[in-house]
């Protein structure tokens, strides 16, 4: 009897630790959710560029994915003529996200994107070593046709 306790105990065990390694990450940046000014920009991605003027860091809006599950992350970015553009991260098991010191770092995997039948990936970096302004940086690297072209945006950003 304690034998099969024993082994009763050591499968439920592994049966968490697989469940917990190919979980997705937890929300990324929760600690930094709240809006920012936008006081300097330099660069430009697909997406963004520097007619923007704020940026709120929040859950991922449950429209842009369903059916998504899990640990999310979105930033509304207003510009100065008062549009907005959405940029949301639904997190996977293969998605990375790391802090160490002040510098949080988000790492996604390659995926798909249906509109231009391409292949991307994002890294999204909030530095806060200069406690007066911080530093939110979106990289996206495309993947199409043989080709990689990767775009780089980086905002200096201060808490409303």
């Amino acid at each position: 009897m304690k034998v099969i306790t024993a082994l009763l105990v050591v499968s439920v065990f592994s049966v968490f630790a697989q469940a917990e390694e190919g979980s997705p990450p937890p929300p990324p940046f929760k600690a930094d959710y709240g809006q920012y000014s936008i006081t300097g920009c330099a660069g430009q991605t697909f997406q963004l560029d520097c007619k923007l003027k704020s940026v709120t860091i929040g859950a991922a809006r449950p429209e842009s994915n369903p059916k998504g599950k899990g640990s999310s992350v979105g930033f509304v970015f207003k510009s100065e003529a008062d549009t907005t553009v959405n940029t949301d991260f639904w997190m996977t098991p293969a998605d990375k996200f790391e802090v160490e010191d002040d510098v949080s770092t988000l790492t996604t995997d390659k995926i798909k994107n249906t509109t231009n039948w391409s292949e991307e990936s994002h890294q999204v970096i909030l530095d806060k070593s200069n406690k007066n302004e911080w530093t939110l940086t979106f990289a996206v690297t495309r993947d199409n046709l043989g080709k990689s072209i990767k775009r780089q945006i980086e905002f200096k950003i201060k808490k409303k």
